[in-house]
């Protein structure tokens, strides 16, 4: 994985923790499938 790659997840995991959502909560939000997210 890329230097940026793991920064973004990182900065996007961080800011979901801190809104309190699942990574589902923000796949619906997204109107995404949660199976596009993938962990970092």
């Amino acid at each position: 994985m890329s230097d940026i790659a793991k920064i973004v997840g990182d900065r996007i995991r961080t800011i979901r923790n801190e809104r309190g959502l699942s990574q589902e909560e923000l796949a619906h939000r997204a109107d995404i499938d949660p199976s596009h997210l993938i962990p970092v």
